[in-house]
Formats: structure tokens, sequence, C-alpha cells
């Protein structure tokens, strides 16, 4: 069940720990911050608490601040500009460490320690039966296996309830997908989004990105391409890189932990 208020530093430590743990690999900001708020079972809601009278979010700034606290303890260090990694020390971090140690001085017990946790998809596992494995597989299966406008009305309601508005269908292509616009809205305020929903199994590359990119400019504030496959990593750099306009990107993976935890049936 996702919380109702923003996590505490305790949870902020550890999770993030968790997850770049699991990443085992530099990784961008807004990649960490996405798979920290799963983790963390952070809804939607709670992620669009600004912080101050800025235009930064809450939990994004909490969760940069504490990068740069781990980094001081030597967990973290910041491989490249706006990319993470663990140190060394924190790859190999077990219970009996000294940095360990100077972590549950700094933020408390692991409150995670007895949580299996296999990667940034996880979800809560219910107790007293086993998750079947397969069912993000079986479920992308059965969304790219939909007939255009079954795929067009389950990413619909997808985006509207992730908090986007007035979506209107600009280009749609059968069988591979469709693009367009929305609003999405953050209390009295909203900006326009540039909306692409592709439906691939190969992973999505650089030069997808740079062309989503050209169309979008001009037409939104903000990109938001959502697939059902993968995105290499080039892709998501680019996706991230600061002199250009944001794309976010959600994978397949991600999809499907969306649709679960928001309760959407396809």
């Amino acid at each position: 069940m996702n919380r109702t208020k923003l996590p505490s530093e305790n949870e902020l430590a550890w999770g993030t720990f968790h997850v770049m743990r699991d990443l085992a690999r530099p990784a961008l900001i807004y990649e960490i911050d996405d798979r920290l708020a799963k983790f963390l079972h952070v809804s939607a809601k709670i992620r669009r608490i600004r912080h101050g009278r800025g235009p930064e979010f809450e939990f994004d700034f909490r969760a940069e601040w504490m990068r740069s606290k781990l980094q001081t303890l030597d967990v973290l260090y910041n491989s490249s500009r706006a990319e993470w990694a663990l140190t060394k020390a924190g790859r190999v971090l077990r219970a009996s460490d000294k940095l360990h140690r100077k972590l549950v001085a700094k933020y408390g017990p692991d409150p995670f320690r007895s949580q299996s946790y296999s990667g940034p998809e996880s979800i809560s596992k219910p107790s007293g039966r086993e998750i079947d494995r397969n069912w993000r597989q079986n479920l992308l299966t059965s969304i790219r296996e939909m007939n255009s406008n079954s795929f067009e009305t389950l990413c619909h309601k997808f985006l509207n309830e992730s908090g986007i508005e007035r979506i209107d269908i600009t280009e749609s292509t059968s069988g591979s997908g469709f693009e367009g616009t929305g609003f999405f809205r953050v209390n009295i305020i909203s900006f326009r989004v540039f909306l692409g929903c592709w439906r691939s199994v190969n992973p999505i590359r650089l030069p997808e990105i740079i062309s989503f990119r050209g169309t979008m400019v001009g037409r939104a504030d903000k990109g938001l391409l959502v697939a059902t496959s993968s995105f290499t990593e080039s892709a998501q750099k680019e996706a991230a890189r600061i002199d250009a306009p944001t794309i976010d990107l959600i994978d397949g993976i991600s999809l499907c932990n969306h649709l679960r935890r928001m309760n959407i049936k396809i």
C-alpha cells in the first residue's frame, strides 16, 4: 500500500542503499528517484508535493539531499554529472563493517534488512503465498498482443490515473503505439507534456530518443515516453541530458508495476 506521508531519513538512507545495491551500476538521478519511490511505495500524489515555493518536488529534493549525505559517509559517489554509484565500501557493506556501524549511528537500523528486494521492479510480496515471478512478462505479452484501440484505451487510463489530463493523440501508428500531448496538473499549475506510448520488443535506442525530442520541441515543456520494452543506457542519458528538455522514461517493467499498483486491468 502506498504511504500517505514523505519517507523518514531512516527510510531514505537505507532505501537509497538498497536501490543502489540492486542497480549495481552508475545511474542517473531521475532513474534513482523513480526506483527509490517504488521501493518506498511513495504515491504519485506524495511525489507531486512541491519543495517550498520552488519548482522542485519535495521527495526529489530530499532524495538528492540524502545522496549527498551518503557521499560524505563514503557510501555513494558522484560518478559523473547527474549520475551516482555505490563506492567500493558500499558495494561490499556488511553488518560487521565500520561503515555499517556509522550508518546505523547516523540514521538508525536498516528497516529493510529482512525484506527480499530482487530489483527496482520489486513489489511487496503478499504473505502466505508465492508470487508468480513471470507475471510481468505475461502482462507485457498481453499488452503487445492487444489491438490498437485497446492499447490506446489502456494507455489513456494509465496516463489519466497518473495525473495527465486532456490527452490529445496527434499521431497513431497501427500496431506500434501513438504520440500526442496532455497536461500534467500540480495544484493550480499545469504544464504541457509531449507523450509517447510505444509497443516495442527491442530496446529503445539513442536515435529514437533524439527523434522523439525533435518532434517534442516547441510543442511541450516536458516529454514522457512509455514503452513495453527497455531503454539502452545511451538512450537514458540522452533523455536526462541537462541542456535539453527532459524526457521521462517508463519501461515495460515499470509500466507493469504501475498498472498493478493502480489496479488497472487489461
